[in-house]
């Protein structure tokens, strides 16, 4: 019971909404850009408080490049790498990183890295306390987590955080055929066959096919085969792959980053959910449609199989047409 007692409450969104916030994070593309709502209001909500975020460096600069001006000012947005000596040096035990070489004014610490139920986690926090001795530090669950399920309901449904839908008719369809997990994957004969249906609607409409630079490396020597006679694009840098997702008509993708990240361009995106829960992890944005199999193959070994290719060609007409 005292231990019970102990346990702070989840936090809320006012406890971080302070002049100089600091936010550590280290997921993937899609867990990173599936924070983009909070950064964007944290900087939209006040024109006088700072960011400071430390991460993969490919993922800040992306955020830095793409989430609008008030990021490309150092004054209010700063970028660190997760990655340097100084933030490594958290999960030492007794040790500090020198908040000189960030922010020695920072009013909150918000960590993505570690919680109190580990050794590391809570030498990471107790570092995170002495290093940043003025900073109320939070440890914070990502969006998954039921626990934080109040504070990333009020960061998602704040103003602040909402991102203007991109209208792009003349732009191209893109289809994103890769997935972090070979159990989210739909199959490349399927991309290839969606490619045909919505060629056959409209033979005049532009249909990119995409791959990451990860999920070609894990190409079968018949899906590359497919994949270069689709035209197929590889895309290895971040910036680069926004830029191509931002000039959409509309994207189709799998549970991936890319996806995540079309959904927060404000791209109309379809996403193809297979065995992972869309209630959980859906993209976030102003034109999202999930397409899901739970509900008619709940036993399904291979939950991405019961998607044709002439479902979701109709599916996207219907979304792109509305």
């Amino acid at each position: 019971m005292s231990q019970a007692m102990n346990t702070p409450p989840p936090p809320r969104l006012s406890d971080i909404l302070a002049p100089r916030v600091h936010i550590f994070h280290a997921g993937a593309l899609g867990d990173h850009v599936l924070l983009w709502p909070l950064f964007r209001l944290l900087l939209n909500e006040n024109p006088g408080r700072s960011l400071t975020l430390i991460a993969h460096t490919s993922h800040a600069r992306l955020t830095a490049a793409t989430l609008g001006s008030q990021f490309a000012d150092p004054s209010r947005f700063r970028i660190a790498s997760i990655e340097s000596p100084h933030a490594s040096r958290l999960w030492q035990p007794d040790t500090q990183v020198d908040c000189q070489q960030v922010d020695p004014h920072a009013n909150v610490v918000l960590s993505f890295l570690a919680d109190e139920s580990t050794p590391g986690g809570a030498a990471w926090l107790a570092n995170a306390r002495a290093t940043f001795p003025n900073a109320l530090v939070i440890s914070l669950a990502g969006p998954a987590s039921p626990t934080h399920d109040r504070f990333w309901h009020e960061a998602r449904s704040h103003p602040a955080s909402l991102v203007q839908p991109r209208h792009n008719p003349d732009g191209p369809i893109q289809l994103f055929t890769g997935a972090g997990g070979e159990h989210k994957r739909w199959p490349m004969n399927s991309w290839q066959a969606l490619r045909e249906a919505i060629r056959s609607h409209d033979p005049q409409i532009e249909v990119v096919t995409l791959a990451g630079p990860v999920e070609a490396e894990r190409f079968t020597c018949d899906d590359r085969a497919t994949f270069q006679a689709l035209g197929g694009v590889i895309c290895d840098d971040l910036l680069d792959l926004a830029s191509t997702i931002a000039r959409s008509r509309a994207f189709v993708g799998a549970d991936t980053g890319p996806t995540h990240l079309a959904a927060q361009l404000g791209v109309p995106t379809l996403a193809l959910f297979g065995p992972t829960d869309p209630n959980v992890w859906s993209p976030v944005g102003p034109a999202v449609r999930v397409l899901c199999p739970h509900a008619r193959s709940p036993e399904s070994q291979r939950p991405m199989l019961v998607f044709t290719p002439a479902e979701v060609a109709e599916e996207l007409r219907r979304f792109i047409e509305r």
